[in-house]
């Protein structure tokens, strides 16, 4: 659950979504309108580079290089580095040890993932974590504020849409054909999807 004033929220992402490219773009638009704070850590962004260049995602090696560059360059200080080893042997993989370092060392409240098994909240809780899907964070921050939120992301939709559409059409759109590749990944966000075009619909009726 976020606070009711939940600006100064601070949540890690997990590299499952940095991969889906609307997915990062709504979270990273709303980081940078003041909706909340996103950090990631360096490892995170090793991974999807490899992750990014499997062919299934249909990336050249140049698009791939140019993605993780504009997110250096632009988020440099989104990237956590220097977090202190933590020993957490009941996570089920250990390559995800870095992303809890990452929260602790950035004082997130939560780790948002679609791979909630990996990170158990009997193991999150005497850290002070918790661990959250994408559409449900998302909804819970446009619950709070949102009339900001959702002019954030209209805002996006002009700047992004082609060819030029109705916002509610647009959002149609992407619910159908983005996240193809990810049955678990396409569901979660297209719940949202589903959720943000009702709110649009209240709140910016067309």
């Amino acid at each position: 659950m976020l606070p009711t004033g939940f600006d100064d929220f601070t949540v890690v992402l997990d590299t499952c979504i940095l991969v889906p490219p609307l997915l990062r773009d709504v979270i990273f638009t709303l980081a940078q309108a003041g909706a909340f704070t996103v950090r990631f850590s360096e490892d995170t962004l090793i991974e999807l580079d490899d992750v990014l260049r499997r062919s299934k995602f249909r990336m050249t090696a140049e698009q791939v290089t140019y993605l993780l560059g504009e997110i250096r360059q632009n988020l440099e200080d989104w990237i956590v580095t220097g977090y202190q080893p933590i020993t957490i042997n009941s996570l089920l993989d250990p390559k995800d040890v870095h992303v809890v370092q990452a929260a602790v060392k950035s004082e997130a409240q939560q780790i948002i993932t679609y791979n909630l098994k990996d990170f158990p909240n009997e193991i999150l809780a005497p850290l002070d974590l918790e661990v959250q899907t994408p559409d449900i964070f998302l909804e819970s921050a446009f619950d709070l504020h949102p009339r900001t939120c959702c002019e954030t992301i209209e805002r996006w939709l002009v700047k992004n849409q082609r060819p030029p559409q109705t916002k509610i059409e647009f959002l149609m759109a992407l619910q159908k054909h983005d996240l193809r590749k990810s049955r678990r990944a396409r569901c979660s966000l297209g719940a949202f999807l589903g959720y943000l075009v009702r709110r649009l619909e209240v709140l910016a009726p067309q």
